[in-house]
């Protein structure tokens, strides 16, 4: 229920029912269960190293269950204890990718499909393969990227992905940025296209914004910046309406790249600098020190 309402953007409630209640769970399952959703919601409202420390916590109860001999665990239990093994390893990278930790970010997802990969859990290798794509791809490993990323791609296309539905929306959305990274933009505009009608099915709040600040990009790429500007305000207003402050910071950064492309420096500035003062508040200084580049260009 908890992964359900964060995902209608209802983060507030369930961060304060989640923080009533979490001193009264017992049971290593359900504390290590809920610390991961606690993670994300922390990561999604900008409390990106209270996220850290959550899903750090949900890995060593759900290992520290796996590993005791004191109870017999059913099938059932050591699935699912190995899935928040696994998630919370996927997770903690995703928010890696958010401070702009890249190197430490792909430690995490190769660790995640190590686990993962060709066993009940590969779904979750799959998702942490996209995520390891997108890393090269901002790294500048565009053949490597493409190894990854292709055969994905070619499985959502025959619909063989097993969680095509709102739920992998924001895997196809993190697909489609790896395309615009490596300037495959028909992809890219496929993917997010695809990743918006899910999200919207299922009212995904953050990845319906995520989505169209990514639209914005591939706007602006093309030319059409009076629509990615658009787009961007639009994801700005979702993003503002749920307390996202992880991607309302990237949005703010995207909408100032997209007002330096058409040359106005003074909105590009604004918005770079509210940025900043989200990223600075976040404690993410890779990302500042990214931000800070593109506007010392405009000065």
């Amino acid at each position: 229920m908890g992964s359900t309402l964060y995902r209608l953007g209802l983060l507030q409630p369930v961060l304060a029912a989640i923080t009533g209640v979490i001193n009264k769970i017992s049971g290593d399952r359900r504390l290590s269960e809920t610390y991961n959703i606690l993670g994300d919601l922390y990561w999604i409202v900008g409390k990106i190293h209270q996220a850290i420390d959550c899903q750090e916590k949900a890995i060593a109860l759900a290992t520290q269950n796996l590993t005791s001999l004191a109870l017999p665990l059913s099938q059932h239990t050591i699935y699912c204890l190995k899935m928040i093994e696994i998630d919370s390893l996927l997770s903690i990278g995703l928010y890696k990718i958010d401070l702009w930790e890249l190197t430490a970010a792909a430690d995490l997802f190769q660790s995640a499909i190590a686990l993962a990969k060709d066993t009940s859990h590969h779904r979750w290798a799959e998702k942490a393969t996209v995520c390891l794509a997108l890393i090269n791809s901002y790294l500048g490993f565009s053949k490597e990227s493409r190894l990854l990323i292709e055969p994905i791609y070619q499985a959502i296309l025959t619909k063989k992905v097993p969680e095509y539905t709102g739920r992998f929306a924001y895997f196809l959305q993190l697909i489609s940025q790896t395309y615009v990274n490596l300037k495959e933009f028909e992809k890219a505009d496929e993917m997010y296209h695809q990743a918006l009608f899910f999200a919207q099915e299922s009212h995904y709040t953050q990845v319906q914004a995520k989505t169209l600040n990514a639209l914005a990009e591939i706007n602006k790429q093309k030319d059409s910046c009076l629509l990615a500007i658009q787009h961007h305000l639009l994801a700005i207003t979702l993003l503002e309406s749920i307390g996202a402050k992880c991607d309302l910071a990237e949005a703010y950064c995207q909408l100032g790249l997209t007002y330096k492309k058409m040359n106005k420096q003074d909105e590009s500035i604004t918005n770079f600098n509210l940025a900043i003062q989200l990223f600075t508040n976040m404690q993410a200084p890779n990302q500042v020190e990214k931000v800070l580049k593109e506007k010392i260009k405009l000065i």
